[in-house]
């Protein structure tokens, strides 16, 4: 019988992103081991996702129950597992200190993984708890043989609390499908779909609109630009509970009609959303664990703008791919905009300098060959330095 892997992600899949993307890749390279690969979201996908996941051989669950806490969370793990006869399971975004994970392996997983995504406030700290908190911590994290972390910051909270064994923490950056980059004519065809004139010069954020995505900073640095150079135009991609909010401060700084809010964008890379772009930026206020769209900017060649927060210093080599600017900073936004405006051929320098880092290091055939590695599924792969232990 085949080896089964289940991927487990607590989220909704209502657009081709980074978390699709991967399951994808994830489930075509098991099935070219002779495996089986199954997914379980919480929800159904939307059509569009179901027929993105169409060719990657993969079997598809809606589970709701995955999103619950304490014992009906363990016993719907407990019956998933049992029902897919996965011997390896790999859960993200699930709640990481719970039961969840030692009711995989009742359920029969011999191996049980964790990925960590989780970006945390602005200046947290790990907090000090009672021994017994530790203890009990400890024991819930110890039902996982590895914990993969999506940055080295994400791998530093990790290793100060303690709670995982450092042998079995791994840092394995997110990563872009290169094969899905946009060209010039999807670009454009996007901005005509927006009424973005080609003269313009785009300035992209993608992100849920809520204040953690420093939103108001971006909107306030694009008001100090566009007094200086009226060429510029901003776009503002996402859903989220702040929407109204941003657009009534945009009108407040008379810049609407500058700046383009699309909902929800079921495919930005497809779509050809950053192949329109000449600008991408992430003003983060929060400590970003790696902050995806700012490698799928890079790979699309765009410079990106972002603040230095979490994960991102990782991801932006600063003066080179792009630009790291202090949080809730509009004047230093602001100032970044402008110089890569009046400036075609630095814009340039840094998408190619981006890109040539993104299929370094973010590369997702070759990160998904490591986790595969980790898995222990793939024997003998060369791997980067960074996952190296993943072979221990």
């Amino acid at each position: 019988m085949p080896f089964t892997v289940l991927s487990v992600f607590d989220v909704v899949p209502r657009k081709i992103g980074g978390v699709e993307t991967l399951a994808a890749e994830l489930s075509r390279q098991i099935n070219a081991l002779g495996g089986r690969s199954v997914l379980a979201f919480c929800e159904k996908p939307t059509p569009a996702v179901t027929e993105f996941f169409a060719g990657c051989g993969a079997e598809i669950l809606a589970v709701p129950e995955i999103s619950a806490r304490g014992l009906p969370a363990a016993l719907a793990f407990f019956s998933l597992v049992r029902r897919t006869h996965a011997g390896q399971v790999h859960l993200s975004f699930t709640s990481f200190l719970s039961p969840v994970a030692w009711a995989c392996r009742a359920g029969g997983a011999r191996r049980v993984y964790f990925t960590d995504q989780t970006s945390r406030e602005r200046g947290e700290v790990p907090a000090v708890v009672s021994s017994f908190k530790q203890l009990a911590a400890c024991l819930l994290a110890s039902a996982y043989d590895r914990v993969f972390c999506v940055s080295g910051y994400v791998h530093g909270q990790n290793a100060r609390r303690g709670y995982v064994r450092p042998d079995r923490l791994i840092t394995l950056y997110n990563s872009v499908d290169f094969t899905r980059i946009a060209d010039e004519q999807r670009g454009l065809a996007f901005r005509r779909k927006f009424a973005i004139g080609a003269d313009k010069i785009l300035v992209v954020q993608v992100s849920c609109l809520r204040p953690e995505k420093g939103l108001a900073d971006l909107i306030h640095a694009a008001a100090l630009a566009l007094a200086q150079d009226s060429r510029l135009h901003f776009l503002i991609a996402g859903e989220g509970p702040c929407r109204d909010k941003y657009m009534q401060l945009c009108g407040k700084l008379g810049i609407a009609n500058s700046v383009t809010f699309t909902g929800l964008v079921e495919d930005p890379m497809g779509e050809g959303l950053f192949a329109a772009a000449d600008i991408a930026c992430q003003f983060s206020r929060w400590q970003e664990a790696f902050a995806w769209v700012i490698a799928e900017a890079m790979a699309h060649r765009k410079p990106v703008i972002a603040t230095q927060v979490g994960g991102i210093p990782e991801v932006i080599e600063d003066g080179v791919t792009g630009c790291l600017i202090p949080p809730a900073d509009p004047p230093a936004g602001a100032k970044r905009i402008l110089e890569l405006s009046r400036d075609r051929a630095l814009r340039v320098s840094m998408g190619d300098a981006g890109y040539d880092r993104a299929w370094k290091h973010f590369n997702l055939k070759d990160n998904v060959a490591c986790l595969l590695s980790a898995y222990g599924v793939l024997q003998g792969i060369a791997l980067p330095d960074k996952v190296a232990a993943a072979k221990a």
